[in-house]
């Protein structure tokens, strides 16, 4: 089994065992809590009440209302909705006609709020477990031409001779390379790790009632809003395109355009950042991570201006290979000698 069919059913996996059963159980709560709020709307009595000190009880207050024609006082905990009441406020009251120690404060947020926040989340983990199963693993890495350049390992088990490299003629026809797809693969995994640690633990034993509520609203706003940014860098990188005609390289992607005149690079430099990942564990005396000979390479090709401004940065794993070969070379024409190191 290949690396992306694995990939393909570990997301099934974590989409059908773990975000869709939770999704159901956010569905399930979310129509119980609707209905229960649509029962107090229905048939418990609206009345405004009055807020009094409840003695010695710290943790307590009273509140009185006007019930057909008489005067009833019932003590509730200073908590939830009753948390930030004080003696003396007037608040809206739902009550119910049945049983006067039940009263609920009479605000969309106290009815409404649960629903929507259970049925947001359910929303957004069926399309979590929909986006992983669309995108990891559902499509093999593009193979150039005359196959994947073979590793030292790769050379030595496979009977096959190698093959000797040549860099291709550049034909000055147009140029289009496109993000490999592990770049954006990786942003959906990232986003989601970690978005989903911010986001269902305090969702699964959120509580409306909760004194501290903001807290566990914080930490669910900010798991959302890291899903958000993760997916909106995938959805670039997995869009993003690099054209480069005779005259100029054209970048298109989702949030922005850039349009870069050949006749304005007049530098182009090769920076190898896993020699900097190295050098930061050496730094950092991190012996637990990988062994170094184990790092995938990863190289990044920087263009300037006469200024020395940046004006690009291309991935040395840009897709199809032989694209980014003949991308090379015109970069190495067009400076008038070789790329060198940073």
């Amino acid at each position: 089994m290949d690396a992306n069919a694995l990939a393909a059913n570990v997301a099934k996996a974590v989409s059908f065992l773990c975000l869709f059963p939770i999704a159901l159980l956010l569905v399930w709560l979310s129509f119980k809590l609707a209905r229960e709020s649509r029962a107090v709307e229905t048939g418990w009595r609206r009345v405004t009440a009055k807020a009094s000190d409840a003695g010695e009880e710290e943790n307590k207050i009273n509140l009185e209302w006007f019930w057909k024609e008489d005067t009833v006082r019932q003590k509730f905990d200073r908590k939830g909705s009753f948390s930030d009441v004080k003696a003396g406020d007037a608040l809206g009251v739902w009550v119910n006609p049945a049983d006067l120690s039940q009263a609920r404060p009479a605000t969309f947020g106290e009815l409404w709020g649960a629903v929507i926040v259970t049925g947001g989340f359910a929303l957004l983990l069926i399309g979590a477990g929909l986006l992983i199963m669309r995108f990891v693993g559902a499509e093999p890495a593009m193979m150039p031409p005359g196959g994947f350049p073979m590793g030292p390992l790769h050379a030595e088990s496979s009977r096959v001779a190698p093959i000797p490299y040549s860099a291709p003629v550049d034909d000055k026809q147009p140029i289009e390379l496109r993000e490999p797809s592990e770049h954006w693969k990786a942003n959906i995994f990232w986003g989601l790790l970690f978005g989903l640690l911010l986001v269902l633990p305090p969702l699964l034993t959120f509580s409306p009632s909760e004194p501290h509520l903001w807290k566990r609203l914080l930490s669910i706003a900010a798991g959302i809003a890291w899903m958000v940014f993760m997916g909106r860098t995938a959805m670039q990188n997995r869009s993003r395109t690099v054209r480069c005609d005779r005259s100029e390289i054209h970048v298109s992607q989702p949030f922005g355009s850039l349009r870069i005149p050949l006749s304005e690079i007049k530098k182009v430099t090769r920076r190898d950042i896993t020699e900097h990942l190295r050098k930061v564990r050496e730094s950092t005396r991190n012996r637990g991570g990988l062994d170094e000979d184990t790092l995938r390479p990863i190289v990044i090709y920087i263009l300037y201006d006469a200024a020395g401004k940046r004006l690009l940065d291309v991935d040395s794993g840009m897709q199809p290979a032989q694209e980014m070969s003949r991308f090379l070379t015109r970069m190495k024409e067009l400076t008038g000698g070789p790329i060198p190191d940073e």
